[in-house]
């Protein structure tokens, strides 16, 4: 038998994986120039496994973590994006749908596992670097091997002689081999999928290259390049999950190191690797898919401490703060950032110096908080900087340290920052020593 491939054929024939039922329905209706906004949502309410999903996702784009969202709305569609309510529904139907097939040597309930994982990861990532919205970023994740589903579908006895000749999927020869028994690898028909399905031309780029950046031709700092970089990492991420203890330690630097390239520093990764695990266990639940069993603190206290972090970086101060860290005494200090990967990373390294630590994702419910907890010190994002304002009219809050986070040292801002009521600016990333520096300000006012 002829195992060479041509997309035209497999998709006339209706063998290769695709939406159904709901999903195909939604699909076709986000197509539509233009769409309904009430006729989409009431479709997603009929299907209530297809609603809740959607809801978990609207939950994690929402800022406003004091009123979740408790169902779909024309205001959730717009929350989320309509092309990226489109993609993520993709997803869950391909999830639902082809849970098992007869390529032998598939593993499809790893597959799944490892694809939820990544697009977890890649969704933490996408958050922590703000470079697409973390919707896309997690159907980027959930799709990054669809071609492997593909061939499994269309293929399943020669793909599977393939796989066990290969030793698994993961081997690095794998895309030559496909090539060479089927005329296209499991990256093209992912990149004829994706655009079948009408994907952006720019994630399918990224999906096809995250494999392999180096050889993308994106140029280096570009966002093709910076998005394929996030692909990259939630792969590694996803895998190290998946992985034994010892293989987990080994690639412990890598991780590092594509971190580095995305400028987020050990201690983000820490929390990413955290949000992710959550993220994880929960879509887990709801899919009905196996997320292996890493606890939820193992994988960040072995990367507080990587072997070889210092050949691959700057040194970076860990999470764990050095006896030179620790509060002389002990403040009642509020975090406020929109950012969760920034609140468990800052939340984390002052608790562990012995003070007590309040967070917000929001000025709001910052502002109640302060009210209530009247802390020594607030550390809050740039956008909430008319927060500051507001404690410095209250007679309470004239003494609070007020710090400002910004993403970029501008001196216009900073003059604005402290025009406002601001006592510190600090550029993020922050060093942790730096900010240490700053809270000795308040441990002073204290004594």
């Amino acid at each position: 038998m002829d195992d060479k491939l041509d997309f035209a054929e497999l998709k006339a024939a209706g063998i290769l994986p695709s939406p159904k039922g709901v999903a195909l329905t939604v699909m076709k209706l986000c197509q539509r120039e233009n769409v309904s906004l009430p006729e989409l949502a009431h479709t997603i309410q009929a299907d209530p496994v297809l609603d809740g999903r959607i809801i978990k996702i609207a939950n994690v784009v929402n800022h406003n973590k004091a009123r979740p969202i408790a169902s779909v709305t024309t205001d959730t569609l717009i929350l989320i994006g309509i092309q990226a309510v489109r993609q993520v529904i993709l997803g869950f139907s391909l999830v639902t749908t082809y849970r098992e097939g007869d390529c032998k040597a598939f593993d499809y309930t790893r597959y799944w596992s490892r694809s939820v994982a990544m697009a977890s990861a890649a969704q933490a990532i996408g958050a922590a670097v703000r470079i697409a919205p973390p919707a896309e970023l997690f159907t980027c994740g959930l799709l990054s091997g669809v071609g492997r589903l593909g061939l499994a579908a269309v293929r399943p006895d020669a793909y599977s002689t393939l796989l066990e000749q290969m030793a698994g999927p993961c081997n690095n020869d794998l895309v030559a081999a496909e090539t060479a028994r089927f005329g296209l690898n499991h990256r093209d028909l992912s990149s004829s999928m994706m655009a079948d399905w009408s994907i952006p031309k720019l994630f399918i780029d990224v999906v096809f290259h995250h494999e392999n950046p180096e050889a993308s031709g994106f140029a280096e700092g570009s966002r093709q390049r910076k998005l394929t970089h996030t692909v990259q990492l939630a792969a590694l991420l996803a895998d190290t999950f998946l992985a034994d203890e010892h293989e987990r330690a080994r690639q412990l630097p890598r991780l590092f190191q594509l971190g580095n390239q995305l400028d987020i520093s050990p201690e983000q990764l820490v929390g990413i690797a955290n949000q992710t695990l959550r993220e994880w266990a929960d879509w887990g639940q709801l899919l009905h898919i196996e997320t292996g069993k890493l606890p939820e603190f193992m994988l960040p206290e072995d990367l507080a401490n990587p072997p070889r972090a210092a050949e691959i970086a700057p040194p970076t101060p860990t999470v764990t703060p050095p006896p030179t860290l620790r509060a002389s005494r002990p403040l009642r200090i509020l975090v406020a950032d929109d950012d969760e990967t920034l609140l468990f990373t800052v939340s984390k390294l002052l608790s562990m110096a012995g003070h007590t630590v309040f967070t917000a994702r929001d000025g709001r419910l910052a502002y109640e908080i302060a009210v209530q907890e009247r802390p020594h010190v607030i550390v809050a994002d740039w956008p909430v900087l008319s927060l500051c304002r507001t404690i410095r009219a209250n007679p309470w809050g004239r003494d609070i340290l007020y710090i400002v986070l910004a993403p970029i040292e501008d001196e216009h801002r900073q003059i604005e920052a402290f025009e406002a009521g601001a006592d510190a600016y600090l550029k993020k990333p922050f060093n942790p020593r730096l900010l240490t520096a700053k809270l000795a300000i308040a441990e002073r006012r204290l004594a």
